[in-house]
């Protein structure tokens, strides 16, 4: 399931607020849900939110503040608040994809580690696209600001 950031730990630890998928067909060889589940432990109500997109189990993370990431198969990565469900934010990372029938098949996954997001893309280069999760939710793509640096030193 997904994984909490370092820092975040204790407020991951402490949110009574579980993210997960939601797949509703049992008998379903491949279920391509396109909602998610936000399950608060200590109310023992579960709140759905639809994203409009698919995503795969290996799509779902949590970010530095606790809120919920999940990675579409529209290449978007959705930010959502857990205490809501309200999606704060929508960022293209990747092209579009479809979950592959073979679970072991690779497919764009998310990683979260302190206060960035790794989204793999299988077959493209780069081969890793980051973003930033700043402190007041903002996201920025390392790479898209080196380039503006680069862009900006070298004009003629």
């Amino acid at each position: 399931m997904p994984s909490c950031p370092p820092e975040a730990a204790r407020r991951c630890a402490t949110s009574p607020i579980l993210l997960g998928d939601y797949k509703t067909d049992p008998e379903a060889e491949l279920e391509r849900p396109t909602r998610i589940s936000l399950i608060d432990t200590e109310t023992a109500k579960l709140r759905l939110v639809d994203l409009g997109t698919s995503y795969s189990f290996r799509s779902l993370g949590r970010g530095p503040r606790g809120e919920a990431l999940v990675l579409g198969t529209n290449g978007t990565l959705h930010v959502i608040d857990p205490e809501t469900g309200k999606v704060d934010m929508k960022i293209p990372v990747v092209g579009e994809w479809q979950e592959p029938l073979d679970w072991q098949q690779p497919r764009p996954t998310l990683f979260v580690r302190d206060h960035t997001a790794y989204v793999s893309e299988p077959g493209k280069r780069p081969a890793r696209r980051r973003h930033r999760i700043g402190q007041e939710g903002q996201v920025r793509d390392p790479a898209e600001e080196h380039e503006r640096t680069l862009r900006r030193r070298h004009r003629p």
